[in-house]
């Protein structure tokens, strides 16, 4: 499942994922740093609204990124950063080596954001499963 994404119908809109990043990055570096923190916040979502949406475009893709990211930008920010800054303390007492298996905690507050702003479709068979129904 790691590497559903790497077929070859999803590898291009991953390298315009890539790009497009790598240029937003590098217009808010030569916007004198502050910007950085700006786009920090709806950039984490690139990979998440991918992930969910693959069938979007990039631009779609960015649109949709930067308005969860703008919507929710305060909330975003302070999650990450209490999830980074937790995540690598436990992995610092984990004797370092601990840093490459508590550093995927970080992705989960941005998760459960983009969950409640967007949600899933709750109508797959498999989420019904223990569910009472009524007849």
């Amino acid at each position: 499942m790691i590497i559903y994404f790497f077929k070859k119908k999803y590898i291009g809109k991953i390298l315009k994922l890539a790009l497009a990043s790598i240029g937003i990055y590098l217009l808010a570096m030569l916007l004198c740093v502050l910007p950085v923190f700006y786009v920090l916040v709806p950039m984490s979502y690139f990979s998440v609204v991918f992930a969910f949406n693959p069938e979007l475009s990039t631009s779609e893709i960015l649109k949709a990124s930067f308005g969860i990211g703008n919507k929710k930008w305060l909330l975003s920010f302070g999650l990450i950063l209490i999830a980074a800054i937790l995540a690598e303390i436990i992995g610092l007492l984990m004797c370092f080596i601990g840093i490459f298996v508590t550093a995927s905690f970080v992705y989960l507050p941005i998760y459960f954001v983009y969950k409640e702003v967007i949600g899933f479709d709750d109508s797959s068979e498999l989420n019904q499963i223990g569910k009472i129904q009524e007849f």
